[in-house]
Parts: structure tokens; C-alpha cells; sequence
């Protein structure tokens, strides 16, 4: 058995004067085969612990690049697809594989593409045929798309924010893909658009017991390969920006998408209650101020402005 394994992800916010070039890239990640075994940079401990699993399995690795950068404006065309095309040359060069495994982020945007990972996962499936087992891991603050799910055969993203658990969800894509590619399973994937827009954070109720029930789902129904809410991105200007359900079923595309969107329902009635609310400049401004009094006991004149 041969995997192919790359990374290559970024978080782009549509609104950042800022453009994400190529050194964006070299400071944050950016290493061409074969990184060292004991690379400490944490946007490379996905590809690291597929090779590691793979290793142990006994299954042959091919890398390609391992390229992340943090957070800023949309790359040049340009930039995005030289980067994607040094990864699918290599993948064109590595000959038959039985399965692609990639780290990417979700909400990687270029000048001329909405949907990177759509792209960069369609090209894949053209090189690796109808039969070749591809999977993706996520950042939960993806912009998930039909695309995507239609060039994968599994996507799993984080299900934790803050992003707590990056080694469980690697491993749970590389088992899929694995019993994937061996006819152990044969993943069957729906995606519920849960048609909401905002920051949930997961270690609060009522959204701590939702993720809960997700992994619950995962271990007691064996239909059920993986459920994910994709948070979506809300910096990210692209038609598919927002929240969305992702149910990985094996050999059910009516169950997965019943699921998935009992799920949906289940989040945006709890709406209200999991998004956060932030403060407008004025009430946070007016806070602030009155904090500061509280603190030091020193009277401040406040102006008559009604906040």
C-alpha cells in the first residue's frame, strides 16, 4: 500500500490589506520533503503523524510540501498555484498510490478562486482516478463546499475551538482513508448548510454537550464514520462562507444526509444561545471606562454621550 501526503492551508481573511505572499508562508511553515522526524512546528504535526502512522502500519510514504501560513490577506493567483501545482506534480510523479491524505485549513482563498481547497481536490481526483481513496483534515473555520466533498472520499475537521485536538482528529482521517482504501468501509459523505454566521466556542453550554453528542454518535451508531460542524470563517467573503453539518457514513447517503441535517436543525435552534455576542465599540469603550473607575477609585467626568 502507497499514501500520498501534503499540507498546504491558510486562514484568509478577504478584508486584510495585507496579501499573503511567499515569506508569509516561510515564517510560518514551509518545508519540502523529507522534513525531520522531530519538526516541532505545529502546522506540520499533522503530515509528521500520518507518516508516523503509516510507518507503523508498514505502508510506503510519498511527501510533497508542507506549506502553512497564519492568518492575512488573499494571495496572488500567481502564489496559490505554484504551490498547489508543486504538490500535484509530485503527485503525478509518485505513479499508482491507493490513498491521498492532506492537511489543509478550509478557508485558503487566491485572487480568481472562492473555493482553493475545491480546486486543489478536483485536480487531485482528475490525477488519481475515481477509485483512489482521498482524504482531507479541516480546521473547524472552514468554508466546506460541494466541491470538496464531491473530489474527497472523507473529510474530517477539528471539533474543538480552541483547536484542542489536532492528533485525535489526524488519526481518525487516517483510519478512515486506510479502511477506505482496503474496502473495509465505503464512506458516504452530506453536507447541511446550517445557515448561521458567527463565533461558537466550544468549551461553553450548550455547544460543549452538541460536540459531546457528535463523538457520542461516532462510537455507539457504527453507521456513522465521523460528524463535523464546520464553524465556517466569517472573514472569509465567499459564497460559501457560514456553518455547516458534514456526516460521513459508511455505505448510507440517505442516512448520512438525515443526520446531517437533524444535526443543522439541533445547532440553529440552539443559535441564540451558542453564538457569541460581542459588544459594540461604544459598549465596550463605556465598559472599559467604568472598569478603570472601579479599579482605581479615581473619578472620571464622562462626557454626555448616550452610549
Amino acid at each position: 500500500m502507497k499514501i500520498f501526503l501534503a499540507t498546504f492551508g491558510s486562514e484568509i481573511d478577504s478584508f486584510s490589506p495585507i496579501p499573503t505572499s511567499i515569506e508569509t508562508f516561510q515564517v510560518c511553515c514551509l518545508f519540502r520533503p523529507l522534513m525531520d522526524d522531530n519538526e516541532q512546528n505545529w502546522a506540520a504535526a499533522p503530515q509528521l503523524l500520518f507518516r508516523r502512522l503509516a510507518q507503523e502500519r508498514q505502508i510506503e510514504v510519498i511527501e510533497s510540501l508542507c506549506a502553512f501560513a497564519m492568518p492575512a490577506g488573499v494571495p496572488s493567483r500567481g502564489l496559490y498555484e505554484s504551490l498547489r501545482d508543486e504538490i500535484l506534480d509530485d503527485l503525478a510523479k509518485a505513479g499508482t498510490v491507493d490513498a491521498v491524505i492532506y492537511h489543509l485549513h478550509g478557508a485558503l482563498i487566491a485572487e480568481g478562486y472562492d473555493d482553493c481547497e475545491g480546486d486543489f481536490l478536483a485536480r487531485t481526483r482528475a490525477i488519481v482516478g475515481p477509485k483512489v481513496c482521498i482524504g482531507a483534515l479541516f480546521d473547524l473555520h472552514a468554508h466546506l463546499t460541494a466541491e470538496m466533498v464531491s473530489s474527497a472520499t472523507v473529510l474530517v475537521g477539528l471539533k474543538e475551538f480552541p483547536h484542542t485536538d489536532y492528533a485525535e482528529r489526524s488519526a481518525e482521517l487516517f483510519d478512515l482513508i486506510v479502511d477506505g482504501a482496503q474496502g473495509k468501509t465505503e464512506p458516504t459523505t452530506a453536507l447541511f448548510d446550517c445557515r448561521m454566521i458567527g463565533s461558537i466556542h466550544t468549551t461553553r453550554e450548550p455547544m460543549r454537550g452538541f460536540v459531546d453528542r457528535l463523538s457520542e454518535l461516532e462510537r455507539v451508531d457504527e453507521k456513522v464514520l465521523s460528524a463535523t460542524l464546520s464553524h465556517g470563517f466569517s472573514r472569509g467573503d465567499v459564497p460559501a462562507m457560514g456553518a455547516r453539518m458534514l456526516v460521513v457514513t459508511d455505505r448510507d447517503a440517505g442516512y448520512a444526509r438525515t443526520i446531517a441535517k437533524r444535526l443543522g436543525d439541533e445547532l440553529f435552534a440552539m443559535q441564540d444561545e451558542v453564538v457569541s455576542n460581542y459588544m459594540t465599540i461604544e459598549q465596550g469603550l463605556y465598559s472599559e471606562f467604568t472598569n478603570i473607575e472601579s479599579i482605581s477609585g479615581v473619578s472620571l467626568v464622562k462626557q454626555s454621550v448616550e452610549f
